[in-house]
């Protein structure tokens, strides 16, 4: 399921556009939802509403801009595509400021949008599949991560610690989460650790030791599950 945010400061516009969104024939796989400012996007984010496709007015009612917000929290490899939209076409030299996708001239015709929403999901799907990404939800929004900078993971309390060879991600989800997006890359070795596989230099049966020089307890446990996925990686 993608999560669709259509934030305009013109309410029923953007209610509009999400009933259009409702006739794309992959209407099933977007869930939509309308902020009217970026409070309300804040709002939505801090349910844990991290947009997936965030179709963006460009003038907003506000201090900052629709390209602002874009450069400001959604930079070039965060998870979010954006499509910009306005009523005035001078808006879009602007866009091009920005990693966008799409720019939608106001009044918004369907054939056009469904063309960009057509276009983001196959960036999702394409990207997604490549690179071997996995999701993180990091100061309330999604960061894009590849699997192979993940060194390994350590489950704190509510938080997941993320160790890659520049810096220590910390994420909020499980470690079972973080080792489903990507199995054969990880393998589980204590009830608190996950370790990428790839990173692995030594095994002593109670212990891992890793390229960047940490070495991890393996639990009584999960020894022969360790020992099972390293001969396998290794084959």
């Amino acid at each position: 399921m993608y999560n669709v945010v259509i934030l305009d400061d013109d309410f029923e516009a953007a209610r509009h556009l999400q009933s259009l969104l409702e006739l794309h024939p992959r209407s099933k796989e977007l869930s939509s939802h309308v902020a009217s400012s970026i409070a309300a996007l804040d709002k939505l984010e801090a349910r844990g509403i991290q947009p997936h496709i965030l179709i963006l007015e460009v003038v907003l009612s506000e201090r900052s801009t629709g390209i602002d917000l874009a450069k400001d929290r959604y930079p070039h490899g965060s998870l979010t595509q954006v499509i910009f939209m306005s009523g005035y076409l001078k808006a879009a030299l602007s866009a091009y400021e920005t990693d966008h996708v799409y720019f939608l001239l106001k009044p918004i015709v369907k054939a056009k949008l469904f063309d960009a929403v057509d276009r983001v999901l196959l960036n999702l799907e394409e990207s997604s599949a490549e690179k071997n990404l996995v999701k993180l939800t990091v100061d309330r929004r999604l960061r894009l991560l590849e699997a192979k900078d993940v060194v390994y993971a350590e489950s704190d309390l509510r938080k997941l610690n993320v160790h890659t060879a520049d810096e220590v991600i910390s994420a909020y989800m499980k470690l079972d989460e973080l080792q489903s997006q990507s199995p054969e890359a990880f393998v589980k070795v204590h009830r608190s650790y996950l370790v990428n596989l790839a990173h692995v230099t030594s095994f002593s049966g109670k212990s891992i030791t890793l390229d960047n020089g940490d070495t991890i307890p393996v639990s009584k446990s999960q020894t022969g599950n360790v020992r099972r996925a390293l001969f396998d990686y290794l084959s």
